[in-house]
């Protein structure tokens, strides 16, 4: 598995990384002939939250590059330390890009990976080229999403009764995280996305890191700041909001006032909506035709140089491992 170790503000971290090229699914370098895309998934699961998109040739026509970040999936190292905001986790991850010789690149990016989008594009400028950001969190978090968070929290908690996982109690933890990113509307992506990440998150949050669990599955989130209308101007490329229709969690007033806060600080912004998806919209089985459309149309505009040429087949990198943990495609 690709590692790269980067020497961090907090310490020296092993951060988890994939590329994908047109021609190669496990790519050692990107192709410096065309553009970059980097991904940036949510909470809870790692980058393969993006199956869906790194299997659609429209997509792969990119260098597609993503990273675990940290305290997910595969990166370990150094933890996290109390105050681990939006910065630290920019820099972090400018760091990897800069380590894989990455100096530019446009984003897609999900839920709490928009936290980091933003900021890379308000404190490292130059190396974001545009943003594609599907459910953004950039406003103040409100009072029950806050509530819902910490519940969730004291369920995986009290699945730990002796020190050892109870499966029952942790079940009602990982139902109340579905519910926020699915809509309580799972299909057998999102099974098996589970199935995948829940040994992975019993060992990293497990009682002796139950300080982690809190700084990066709630505090991470809970305690963004929004930025001043003088930060967002500094965001030169275009911008795309995407706000899922059956999001339970955040209304689309939300994602309307932090799309006037853009257009008022002068970015090159639009909101799109798609009806029937979830918070997590890139993961949704029945709605990614839609976002992968959406999202291929805006990279081509995006692409000052022009958008390379479609892929006739390409195989995403976690599909294998999410056929292993029960995924039915052909059934979804």
């Amino acid at each position: 598995m690709p590692f790269i170790k980067v020497k961090t503000s907090s310490g020296e971290v092993k951060f988890f990384y994939t590329i994908s090229t047109p021609t190669s699914t496990n790519a050692k370098t990107i192709d410096k002939k065309i553009p970059t895309v980097l991904f940036l998934h949510s909470v809870y699961i790692a980058q393969e939250v993006f199956e869906l998109q790194w299997e659609d040739p429209r997509i792969r026509r990119f260098n597609c590059v993503a990273v675990d970040m940290r305290e997910h999936g595969y990166t370990t190292g150094s933890k996290v330390p109390q105050g681990y905001g939006q910065r630290d986790a920019a820099n972090d991850v400018a760091l990897v890009m800069d380590a894989l010789k990455i100096p530019a690149y446009h984003i897609v990016a999900q839920s709490m990976g928009t936290i980091v989008a933003l900021a890379l594009a308000v404190y490292h400028p130059k190396k974001v080229l545009s943003m594609f950001l599907v459910s953004p969190l950039a406003l103040k978090e409100t009072a029950d999403v806050l509530e819902g968070r910490e519940e969730i929290a004291e369920y995986w908690k009290q699945g730990f009764p002796d020190g050892n996982p109870d499966i029952t109690t942790l079940q009602d933890a990982v139902y109340g995280a579905m519910q926020f990113g699915f809509s309580n509307r799972m299909d057998g992506l999102s099974h098996a996305l589970v199935a995948r990440t829940y040994p992975i998150i019993v060992k990293t949050c497990s009682p002796k890191h139950f300080d982690i669990y809190d700084r990066m599955m709630g505090d991470f989130s809970n305690n963004r700041r929004e930025y001043a209308p003088s930060e967002l101007a500094k965001i030169s490329g275009p911008v795309q909001l995407v706000h899922g229709g059956a999001d339970i969690v955040y209304p689309l007033e939300r994602a309307q006032t932090f799309l006037r806060c853009l257009q008022n600080a002068g970015v090159d912004v639009t909101l799109s909506q798609i009806p029937d998806a979830p918070h997590w919209a890139c993961t949704y089985m029945s709605t990614a035709f839609k976002m992968n459309d959406m999202m291929s149309g805006f990279l081509e505009r995006a692409c000052k140089s022009g958008a390379p040429p479609i892929p006739e087949q390409v195989t995403s990198p976690w599909e294998g491992d999410l056929l292993k943990a029960g995924w039915e495609k052909e059934d979804d």
